[in-house]
């Protein structure tokens, strides 16, 4: 939104046809406070110098002002939904740039000068990229940049017409004139929401989203992100497996979660070995348990076999010795027939003479 700025003894007036060379109206606004002190009184609307911008304006804490040709101009307060997606869009280039360290972001309300053919205005984009092949880099400690960035953000969350018309058709021409190559217009309702890219002639085009809806920036030739994810704003756990996000978004989390699971799943391995191992050890041990059992049996059987084999070993023993003495017996009773045999030979042979 534009404010309405009075009169101080430090302010140059600048000459009104400057301003009007883009027809741009001012709107009342709200004082703003500069170094802890009040605006002095209201006076008529006046043009801010440059310079005065640079040193009253430009860093003031409560309110968010842009340079345009003698006119401040308000940045909207962002609501929460806007918020929301400026932190996942956020998110997604931070882990980009950690991956290929292709350039610097930019944010915090620093702005940049734009010397444009019939005017000069400051911008304070609310995101923006220095490319690591920029030749102007930025300090430490500098609160403004010096050269053109090569990627500016707008993140819309007002429903001023004044706000929509300035980040999506006058800066949208500022930033073609000057050269920034690409520009990304970010609408939490989706109705604004527009990626330009400039063509060989200097001149802005849309950039076309394949045939899935993805936007790819040849700023940052890898980047690239889904249209409806800008809304639906889906979790780590879905982008780390997401082709989309998966080559550059938080890929030293996900080569651990990879290892992870890598180890998991040979533990894992390693455990359905085991197990079959031990079924398999189960299985011997249940063979030679039966084994032992069949030998058990059969010691058992041999047991029995050896007892019984004894037993008749004992009753052939017997009756052996049973047959020995019958047979001592028999040859006693055999001698003693034979002696009687023999004397009654001689009684006869005696009786005979």
């Amino acid at each position: 939104m534009e404010a309405l700025i009075t009169q101080s003894a430090h302010q140059t007036v600048l000459t009104p046809p400057l301003y009007q060379l883009f027809d741009r109206p001012v709107l009342k606004k709200r004082q703003p406070k500069i170094n802890r002190n009040t605006v002095p009184e209201k006076k008529p609307l006046v043009y801010i110098s440059e310079e005065d911008y640079w040193q009253t304006y430009y860093e003031m804490s409560d309110v968010c002002y842009e340079w345009n040709a003698g006119v401040l101009e308000e940045k909207p307060m962002a609501d929460f939904k806007s918020f929301q997606m400026y932190l996942w869009f956020l998110d997604k280039l931070i882990e980009y740039l950690k991956t290929f360290s292709e350039g610097n972001l930019v944010g915090l309300e620093i702005g940049f000068k734009l010397n444009l053919p019939h005017k000069i205005t400051i911008r304070k984009p609310d995101l923006a990229l220095i490319h690591a092949n920029n030749p102007v880099q930025m300090k430490p400690h500098e609160t403004s940049y010096s050269g053109c960035f090569d990627m500016c953000f707008e993140f819309l969350s007002d429903s001023n017409k004044a706000a929509i018309e300035r980040d999506t058709v006058v800066k949208k021409l500022e930033y073609e004139q000057l050269g920034i190559k690409e520009y990304f217009i970010l609408d939490r309702e989706g109705k604004e929401t527009a990626f330009y890219r400039l063509g060989k002639n200097g001149r802005y085009h849309k950039i076309r989203p394949t045939k899935d809806n993805i936007i790819r920036s040849k700023v940052l030739p890898q980047f690239q992100f889904r249209i409806d994810d800008l809304y639906q704003q889906p979790d780590d756990e879905k982008l780390l497996h997401d082709p989309v996000y998966q080559h550059y978004y938080k890929t030293e989390l996900r080569q651990r979660m990879e290892q992870e699971k890598k180890r998991a799943d040979e533990a894992e391995q390693i455990a359905k070995q085991e197990k079959i191992k031990t079924k398999h050890a189960d299985r011997r041990a249940e063979k030679a348990d039966k084994k032992a059992e069949q030998a058990d049996r059969r010691a058992e059987k041999a047991d029995k076999k050896a007892e019984q084999a004894d037993r008749r070993a004992k009753q052939e023993k017997i009756k052996a010795v049973q047959a020995n003495r019958r047979a001592e017996q028999e040859k006693i009773r055999a001698e003693k027939a034979l002696q009687e045999l023999i004397a009654l030979k001689k009684k006869l042979t005696m009786n005979m003479f």
